[in-house]
């Protein structure tokens, strides 16, 4: 588990251009008495980030993807992770 947790560790040199699908979705199982989006939840709250790219044909497909946990989903949660990859 270790070796795969490393392979897929960011470098970083890559970083997303151009176009890029942004959303955030919160990871883990149901809690009790908890609906939607709750900021005191034990669930880990994660950024994606996905980058448009044309394939040969010119048709828009998805290339690079990254994610990341982030705290909260104010703008000054998000900034920092995309100002890091972009």
């Amino acid at each position: 588990k270790r070796k795969i947790q490393q392979g897929m560790q960011s470098s970083q040199s890559c970083l997303i251009r151009g176009t890029v699908q942004v959303d955030e979705c919160l990871i883990g199982g149901p809690e009790e008495n908890k609906q939607g989006r709750s900021l005191d939840s034990n669930k880990h709250k994660v950024l994606m980030m996905v980058e448009q790219v044309k394939n040969k044909k010119g048709k828009t497909t998805m290339g690079r993807a990254y994610a990341q946990k982030i705290n909260g989903y104010s703008a000054d949660d998000f900034r920092p992770v995309m100002q890091k990859i972009h």
